[in-house]
């Protein structure tokens, strides 16, 4: 029997040999970066970093649990033993009124195909799993990820507690239907056969239980009769009651003590878990802890060579209102395109992003990230695996959109609106992204933060040196956006000194800083009854005009001076691009 079989697998899954050190910091510029809208509740984003003479290439796909037809739920293999890749899991578990739009790869398993650690949905208890032993064991800590009862998500400690009663006396139970190991106790339920063979332990058959035992849940706590004993030191490969269940004990002094107890006797098992984890919608055990309260908290030692060297890296995060949560993959193993990093300067980019809490996931050669882009039916692969291509695993995350998705990107569209065409490819090259209630809101007057960023966006501008604007201060959204955009000269404030970030955009200025941005040139002879040659907007709006992109109103006029809604400005966007 293999001994500290976790420790031991981890080195299996995780071949050490391929890893950089992780002395440089991470994810220290960005090189590119991009996001889609994927569904009204899904943005996916992917970005790419130099970090001195390293690199990481970076996948997210941003959630937000407050739209209504967003989910995000587990996928398991059927049968759970058997090994699938996160795509064909992703597509598989895709289907009408359940389309999943985001996948990443999830557990860690074992070389039986098993998850190696705690998965559960709605307190059924999937897979028990076990915890690492080794000190480069990833799982030493039960940490886990899951939705709970009311709907929010969670990554943290969990704790439970299995035990079995026996003559007044209670006594620890280490693992559910897996390996038995020197010194453990273990539960087989009916879902196994028998319980297999090895040359220490002894097993107590028991039938009659007080419940269907055929599937085991957090809560329970059932009865049975004990219909017979083996002794310690010979082969058990019981034989499982369907109405029952065995408990092997791999402990000599407690299997002696136990192998005194008599058929008939009276035999309990309580299974539990702590409160804060009890009904959660699933549970998804995996490790390291990386993140707790919004500061970087591995709970592994940082000394360890899985924690410290740059690999392929796979996360889940959750912000401090559990209504976002965040999927990251960063590839790895791949010199001049991506090197991977380590837990702490993943964890660090994870509070960048907005994370209150994360855990890892599987890794390495495993990591992978299925998005079901605009317009297409199934989810494809979207990172670059460090093995040349996707490996099978136990169990992935999955982010479902359960509406009637068909062409909508933003739940407040109609793909029959006229503006959509322009939205919906502003979207899909990652320059407009929505509120984060899934909605685009045409109808509302664009500001003119919004329009720095989208226009600092489209033309990649970054700012060398911060804003003067008094009135926008560096925890702004469109901080940085409004800087280059003024850098550039594309804006300028509207009062001394000031911006007016949250001020509506007018007509007159869209065509200012669209002639400004684009560097449109021409004269039109086209005239508006509205706009005198002296307005300051003049030469900007004849320009567009000359260009094709404005043709003004059924009566002749521009009306300069009238706010300009999301819709417009992103008609006339996505028509000076195609220009």
């Amino acid at each position: 029997m293999i001994r500290k079989l976790a420790g031991i697998l981890i080195f299996c899954l995780f071949l050490q040999q391929f890893a950089a050190t992780a002395s440089e910091a991470a994810f220290d510029n960005m090189i590119s970066g991009s996001k889609v809208r994927v569904s009204p509740g899904v943005l996916y984003e992917k970005s790419h970093y130099s970090s001195g003479s390293s690199y990481e290439a970076v996948n997210l796909l941003n959630i937000n649990l407050n739209d209504t037809y967003t989910k995000v739920g587990i996928g398991v293999p059927n049968p759970i033993n058997t090994l699938k890749t996160t795509t064909s899991m992703a597509r598989e578990n895709s289907y009408a009124g359940h389309k999943v739009v985001g996948a990443t790869n999830a557990s860690f398993f074992m070389g039986n195909g098993l998850p190696a650690n705690l998965l559960a949905k709605k307190n059924e208890i999937i897979n028990y799993g076990i915890l690492g032993e080794n000190f480069e064991s990833p799982t030493q800590e039960p940490v886990a990820f899951g939705i709970t009862k009311s709907g929010k998500a969670i990554a943290d400690y969990y704790s439970a507690s299995l035990s079995f009663t026996v003559n007044g006396n209670t006594y620890k139970i280490d693992r559910i239907n897996n390996v038995r190991t020197e010194n453990t106790t273990v539960l087989y339920n009916p879902s196994q056969k028998t319980t297999g063979t090895n040359q220490w332990g002894m097993e107590i058959i028991v039938g009659n239980a007080s419940k269907d035992t055929k599937k085991l849940h957090f809560g329970d706590s059932f009865t049975g009769k004990i219909f017979k004993t083996t002794s310690f030191a010979h082969p058990g490969d019981s034989v499982i009651p369907e109405d029952g269940f065995v408990i092997s004990v791999q402990n000599k002094e407690l299997a002696e003590q136990l192998t005194k107890l008599q058929p008939g006797v009276e035999i309990g098992v309580q299974l539990s878990i702590d409160p804060k984890w009890h009904d959660a919608q699933f549970i998804l055990a995996a490790g390291p802890l990386l993140v707790k309260d919004g500061k970087v908290n591995i709970s592994m030692p940082l000394s360890s060579s899985f924690a410290a060297s740059r690999q392929p890296r796979t996360a889940v995060a959750v912000d401090s209102t559990g209504t976002r949560i965040f999927l990251v993959t960063i590839d790895g193993r791949q010199s001049g395109y991506s090197n991977g990093t380590s837990l702490k300067d993943l964890a660090s980019y994870l509070i960048s992003k907005g994370a209150a809490s994360a855990i890892n996931l599987d890794g390495g050669g495993s990591t992978a990230m299925a998005v079901t882009m605009p317009g297409t039916s199934y989810p494809v692969l979207v990172n670059k695996p460090s093995d040349g291509y996707e490996n099978k695993v136990s169990a992935i995350l999955q982010a479902v959109y359960t509406g009637n998705l068909a062409d909508m990107i933003y739940k407040d569209i109609k793909a029959s609106a006229w503006y959509y065409d322009a939205v919906q490819t502003l979207n899909n090259e990652g320059l407009v992204t929505g509120y984060p209630d899934g909605t685009f809101r045409p109808a509302n007057s664009i500001t003119r933060a919004e329009t720095a960023a989208i226009i600092a966006r489209e033309l990649n501008l970054k700012a060398t040196a911060d804003s003067n604007f008094t009135d926008v201060n560096k925890t702004h959204y469109a901080f940085s956006d409004i800087a280059a955009a003024a850098e550039k000269g594309i804006f300028i404030g509207r009062e001394e000194g000031k911006f007016v970030p949250e001020g509506k955009l007018s007509r007159a200025e869209m065509a200012v800083i669209l002639e400004r941005a684009y560097e449109l040139t021409g004269k039109s002879s086209m005239s508006f009854k509205d706009l005198k040659q002296d307005h300051w907007a003049y030469d900007s709006i004849s320009a567009l005009a000359a260009n094709h992109l404005v043709e003004g109103y059924p009566d002749q006029t521009f009306r300069p001076g009238n706010e300009i809604s999301r819709a417009e400005f992103a008609s006339f966007l996505d028509r000076v691009i195609a220009n």
